[in-house]
């Protein structure tokens, strides 16, 4: 007896040193990830950085202003420009589009509604007929139409 309890508790030292190592092991590989994860986070935020530091000193005044000047058409607005009543507005020249066409799509047409007159319960109330005979007069009103034949 002493010796199968002695075997018995050598196999199960074995099985919870198997145990703990398995245990050890993923812990390490969880503290690795954990390490490889704040270093690119940290290499993230000083991407970060550089990316608003350059978005800044792309989005300067002065450089757009040149920018705009230099590939665009564009002026700024004068006082004359500016309508005060709608009025004012001239006509549109003959020939010339009323709107941007969007698509070629044409409308869809309402269609007609069937004539079918739809029958109504009357209203009963519960001195007239009792519930069940309310929900039986309801229920052989309905007709069951289609199905498989």
């Amino acid at each position: 007896m002493t010796r199968f309890m002695v075997s018995l508790l050598v196999v199960f030292a074995i099985v919870a040193g198997v145990f703990v190592y398995r245990v050890k092991n993923s812990t390490e590989l969880l503290e690795r990830r954990h390490q490889q994860l704040a270093r690119q986070i940290i290499d993230d935020q000083n991407a970060i950085k550089v990316l608003k530091a350059e978005l800044a000193y792309l989005s300067r005044p002065a450089r757009l202003t040149r920018l705009s000047a230099r590939f665009l058409t564009l002026s700024s607005m004068e006082g004359g420009q500016i309508v005060a009543a709608v009025n004012e507005l001239g006509m549109r020249a003959p020939g010339s589009p009323r709107g941007g066409v969007v698509d070629e799509f044409k409308a869809p047409l309402p269609r007609l509604r069937p004539k079918t007159k739809v029958q109504t319960a009357p209203s009963f109330t519960d001195e007239d007929i009792g519930p069940y005979e309310r929900q039986a007069w309801l229920m052989s009103d309905i007709k069951v139409t289609g199905g498989m034949q």
